[in-house]
């Protein structure tokens, strides 16, 4: 072969890994369009159009999970229960580790179905391959509550909630179910922390709410000279812990005040007095004897002088307008409190 023959091959052979270079950019494309097409149909309630390009984006790439996930996930908002189960364990056949979401939509399927020794095990295998998951320690709560078994729940909620510093609802459920299983510095504990990485939301202000009615009813005043604090022994398992703690609460709210004005009085805005006994509670907690992830949090908090601003932005869900003024107000501390809470809320 010529010289020249020699250059001419090259130049075709360069044309074609042009060609086929071209060919796998538009392949990859395809596959990220269509799954993203797919997401979209499913926002829009469009699921039969959903699943069609979750199809096409399974065909273009064979090797993902993603897809059938979301092909499971349509079929189950569609209620083709068989549909979503058989697609769901295709995804795990592919890919365990990290595929968390799909032994959650495979749990809760069989838990709906009224199975729950097989949502146990989807649950147990998720998490053998997935330690560290909250939202399979969440959702795995919630089955365990929706069955009546509280202890469980609540076990699975507190991991849930060690694993994540962002994930709102994990913090909401360990608040929820400490409280009913009778931890009441642990509920707050939890509740205070879901209250500070919250959205506004129906749930946060009934929070918040519920912490009104139950600090503010720790004492009141009948005259001038004399308070009546509202306290009845604790005599559950976990009596000490409660004891100390709301104990502690109701001496704050009996004798503190704020500008010359005890903390209870009418003139005291509900959101000041949130903060107030925000800053108490935090505190307390942190000075504790429980032995509980949270109490670690709270004593950097303490460390750190950060007890303040931590309560009063936690609590700011109460009057924006008056937690805008005293975030203007004390501006320097607010923000060396964002700084570090950013940085542990990751």
């Amino acid at each position: 072969m010529s010289p020249k023959s020699d250059a001419r091959a090259g130049l075709v052979g360069r044309a074609w890994i042009g060609v086929l270079l071209a060919l796998s950019s538009s392949f990859a494309a395809s596959y990220e369009e269509e799954l993203k097409a797919g997401m979209a149909f499913h926002d829009a309630g469009k699921y039969d159009k959903a699943i069609a390009a979750y199809a096409r984006a399974s065909a273009l790439d064979p090797t993902s999970h993603v897809p059938l996930y979301e092909m499971a996930y349509s079929f189950s908002a569609k209620g083709i229960r068989d549909s979503a189960i058989a697609y769901s364990n295709a995804s795990l056949r592919l890919q365990t580790k990290g595929n968390d979401g799909a032994f959650v939509l495979l749990g809760n399927l069989y838990d709906e179905m009224k199975r729950p020794a097989q949502a146990d095990s989807v649950y147990a295998l998720g998490l053998r391959h997935n330690p560290e998951s909250s939202q399979l320690y969440y959702n795995y709560a919630i089955c365990k509550y929706s069955r009546g078994v509280v202890d469980s729940a609540l076990i699975l909620a507190k991991k849930g909630a060690a694993h994540t510093r962002t994930h709102e609802s994990s913090y909401y459920m360990a608040s929820i179910l400490s409280s009913l299983s009778g931890t009441a510095a642990e509920g707050t504990a939890y509740g205070l922390y879901y209250l500070a990485i919250a959205r506004p939301s129906e749930r946060a202000s009934t929070l918040q709410q519920r912490f009104y009615a139950e600090w503010h009813g720790l004492a009141r005043k009948t005259s001038k000279d004399s308070m009546v604090i509202h306290f009845s022994p604790d005599s559950t398992a976990h009596a000490a812990e409660n004891n100390v703690f709301r104990l502690s609460l109701a001496l704050y709210a009996a004798h503190d005040s704020i500008g010359g004005q005890w903390i209870g009085s009418e003139s005291v805005s509900r959101y000041d007095y949130l903060s107030y006994m925000g800053v108490k509670a935090i505190e307390t907690f942190a000075e504790s004897k429980t032995e509980n992830d949270m109490k670690s949090f709270y004593a950097d908090v303490v460390k750190h002088r950060f007890q303040v601003p931590f309560a009063r932005y936690a609590f700011s869900g109460a009057s924006r307008s008056e937690f805008s003024l005293w975030a203007k107000a004390n501006a320097k501390q607010f923000d060396a409190f964002v700084t570090w809470f950013s940085q542990q809320a990751q």
